[in-house]
């Protein structure tokens, strides 16, 4: 039974050994080098060629960094749409969070990456970015151009604000470990049902 050859992953040759219903597929290309992907396949790397495997039927969902179509930012927040007292003021506030290698991306092109989460800016408005831990970011994050924690366990937050009725928008960039999400506990100001602090809540002390 000849080979049967499909394209697959954004393009790249994928060969199946017959039968085809094996599951079995080898990848060639540029991805040829990739150690694994999280993606219900088992894979095994020799001599420039990586085999592909179906983990118990699973269905074989290309990674994000083998797929066409661009990566997102993720957990993107318009905090106006949140609250009525934010939506009346004349400037936007945004959340979201970004791997290292999106927020390379950005600091490259931000006007475009903004734009990619919907976030447009006329061309007057000049955009600011403040890195509150440059130094452990740089460290951390960006080793490897962001390869290493690509879609590992760094997480950049960004806050953005402005634009409106003011000719810039600031973002503020903080890196940190994906474990530290949820691990501490906060003193809210007001209730997370409410729109806005009513009477000051009293500090334990």
């Amino acid at each position: 039974m000849p080979r049967s050859t499909e394209k697959a992953f954004g393009g790249i040759e994928v060969i199946k050994d017959p039968p085809a219903r094996s599951g079995t597929a080898r990848l060639t290309g540029r991805y040829a080098g990739v150690e694994r992907l999280r993606v219900g396949l088992a894979l095994t790397y020799r001599r420039g060629r990586v085999t592909l495997a179906e983990v118990a039927g699973r269905p074989a969902t290309p990674a994000a960094h083998l797929r066409k179509e661009p990566v997102m930012p993720k957990n993107v927040v318009d905090l106006s749409a949140r609250s009525s007292l934010i939506r009346d003021e004349p400037w936007h506030l945004h959340f979201w969070e970004s791997t290292p290698r999106e927020a390379l991306a950005f600091l490259r092109d931000p006007r475009k990456e903004l734009g990619k989460i919907g976030i447009k800016l006329p061309a007057d408005c000049r955009i600011e970015t403040v890195i509150t831990n440059h130094d452990w970011m740089g460290t951390n994050a960006f080793a490897g151009g962001g390869r290493a924690a690509d879609d590992g366990p760094i997480v950049v937050c960004n806050v953005g604000g402005g634009d409106v009725a003011i000719a810039f928008y600031r973002v503020t960039m903080y890196a940190h470990r994906a474990s530290d999400v949820g691990k501490f506990k906060k003193q809210l100001l007001h209730g997370a049902d409410e729109e806005a602090v009513v009477k000051p809540r009293r500090v334990a002390t």
